[in-house]
């Protein structure tokens, strides 16, 4: 329901901040490549996977060079610059913290003519992969300013380290690895989004929901954390969510109900109370409404 893209920004406000990647840190990067075939250019589309790494590496480049694909290939193709730049097509450049995103079966062109480049690459596909480009906002070909951050780059190393040791559920840890890298540079690319300030509100917003749910917690109360009127709060929240707050709110508190339905015996009474419902009528019509059955149904349905 809700959409990655939606939450990205307003989660990162939540988060830890990335701190600013040390350079020096890059150049200890060395040249390698990796391939899930080996032997093979890792060029294939995976559609029995929702999401797989194809091949990973890092070059470094000493002098000159072009490389021109003019059929492109059947994966995705991400790269992100981490030394020197690019001329790329279209006269554009790619520089120091820039990244890009070729879809299948997509020209690419990249020049260098400094003597001094650097940069990681992945190819991936997948059932998934056009989805999750798509969600990260990648547009085809499109050159993103990510800027030098160090999760970026922790991401590619642990790609690496993944070829490098191919242990058990080495597939499936490729892909988290990778779409960390896709979600950072995702975020970093977006850091700098005059709507940041509105961003800031729904962190506080959706903060206060999931940490005051069992409490008498109101949309109108809600509005006057955040010093806004309770008609732009519900305005807002619907446009950037795609929900109302007050059905937000509701799910959270049912899906906290939920848990203490399976996980403790109190009655459904007592659910109701630590979920902030204390009308247990109202809150078995509105779980019913949610879920499909009533409180004492899921929990007899769960241990049968």
């Amino acid at each position: 329901m809700y959409t990655v893209l939606r939450l990205y920004n307003i989660f990162r406000l939540l988060a830890i901040r990335k701190t600013t990647m040390n350079m020096e840190k890059t150049h200890m990067i060395e040249l390698q490549s990796y391939y899930m075939d080996i032997g093979g250019d890792g060029d294939r589309e995976v559609t029995d996977r929702f999401l797989s790494v194809n091949c990973a590496g890092c070059h470094v480049g000493d002098k000159p060079f072009t490389t021109d694909n003019r059929f492109g290939r059947s994966d995705f193709y991400l790269q992100y610059m981490i030394d020197g730049e690019f001329e790329i097509s279209g006269g554009r450049r790619m520089r120091c913290g820039d990244a890009i995103v070729y879809h299948p079966h997509t020209a690419y062109y990249y020049m260098a003519k400094m003597t001094k480049t650097r940069y990681l690459w992945v190819h991936f596909s997948g059932s998934a992969a056009a989805e999750i480009v798509r969600e990260c906002g990648f547009l085809n070909a499109e050159v993103v300013r990510p800027g030098m951050d160090e999760g970026i780059v922790a991401g590619f190393e642990g790609l690496f380290r993944d070829f490098v040791r191919r242990g058990q559920l080495f597939e499936l840890s490729l892909a988290q690895n990778l779409l960390k890298i896709l979600y950072d540079i995702s975020l970093a690319s977006r850091r700098e989004k005059p709507e940041s300030k509105t961003e800031e509100l729904m962190a506080r917003v959706l903060r206060e929901m999931h940490r005051g749910y069992s409490g008498e917690l109101t949309i109108r109360g809600l509005a006057e954390s955040v010093y806004v009127s309770e008609g732009y709060l519900r305005a807002l929240f619907k446009e950037r969510f795609g929900v109302s707050p007050k059905r937000y709110l509701t799910s959270v508190r049912v899906s906290a109900a939920k848990q203490l339905l399976v996980q403790t015996d109190m009655t459904v009474e007592r659910v109701s109370r630590e979920v902030g419902m204390p009308d247990a009528l109202y809150f078995s019509r509105v779980f019913r409404d949610v879920t499909g059955v009533s409180p004492t149904e899921y929990r007899r349905r769960f241990y049968e």
